[in-house]
């Protein structure tokens, strides 16, 4: 079992397919990870050296805002939103939709997906 950023990864996966599980790295960045490194598609993690896992954590580490540091990132940028009183940190508070959409007839997933100050 490989672990990379506090994440088990699944070893009888594709290597592209159980870095999609790291929070931050989507289908592009493991395939363009994976093709960097010389990896064929039908590569499985359990096949993986250690030396090879150590390359991909290098990159990943080196290279991307993953898990932890993603989430600070993208709490502290809600907080300086609503903190300045910014329109889109005013309607994130009130759990509207943030980017022009409109509440007439939708708009009710937006409460869903942000936090509600009561």
């Amino acid at each position: 079992m490989f672990t990379l950023k506090d994440v088990d990864l699944p070893v009888n996966k594709r290597v592209w397919v159980s870095l999609k599980s790291i929070s931050g790295l989507g289908v592009v960045r493991a395939k363009y990870m994976t093709d960097s490194l010389g990896f064929s598609s039908s590569y499985h993690m359990g096949s993986l050296s250690h030396f090879h896992f150590g390359l991909i954590a290098y990159l990943v580490k080196k290279f991307y805002a993953v898990e932890l540091l993603l989430r600070r990132s993208k709490f502290s940028n809600i907080r300086k939103f609503t903190a300045l009183r910014i329109y889109r940190g005013i309607r994130y508070l009130s759990g509207l939709p943030l980017r022009g959409q409109g509440t007439r007839s939708n708009g009710n997933t937006a409460g869903k997906l942000h936090f509600k100050k009561s």
